[in-house]
């Protein structure tokens, strides 16, 4: 029996990617930012874990979509998710829409083009919410902080 999980889908790993670039149109992303963002994308549900301020407490209590979607581990399914964002990421840097310079040298992901193709209106309001949390917190925190809060990966040795 075949069973069909988003996770590894590199097709819905680029429509992810591609709504993240269209909403962040002009900014420059670490690459490891970049995937947590995608990450809560596919699993909005695990902003429950997430060490918040009190002013963003809301966003633990986002309606979510499939309650089944349960994730035991989330370091290790990060882990596994990481491997279909590198392939999503060349995939939009073969069509031009991420900057190559910028990803091999500096490991940064750029956005070369505006995607008009996507309307906000294309979101659900779980993914809607999602974005905007990534808009009002999460892009405005350092990345060690963003991994601190997040426990998805290593965060210890990292400069600020």
């Amino acid at each position: 029996m075949l069973i069909y999980h988003p996770l590894t889908d590199v097709y819905h790993c680029i429509n992810r990617n591609l709504i993240l670039l269209n909403e962040f149109t002009g900014t420059t992303f670490e690459n490891d930012r970049f995937s947590i963002y995608d990450y809560y994308l596919l699993f909005p549900q695990d902003l429950r874990k997430v060490s918040l301020p009190n002013d963003f407490r809301m966003y633990k209590k986002i309606k979510f979509q499939n309650k089944y979607n349960e994730v035991k581990n989330s370091q290790t399914v990060y882990k596994r998710l990481r491997d279909i964002q590198k392939i999503s990421v060349n995939s939009l840097i073969t069509h031009g829409l991420v900057n190559a310079k910028s990803y091999k040298e500096a490991n940064l992901i750029v956005g070369n083009k505006t995607i008009t193709d996507i309307d906000s209106d294309v979101l659900t309001e779980t993914e809607t919410e999602v974005v905007n949390l990534i808009k009002i917190y999460f892009n405005k925190i350092s990345l060690r902080e963003l991994k601190e809060r997040t426990k998805l990966t290593e965060y210890r040795y990292e400069h600020s």
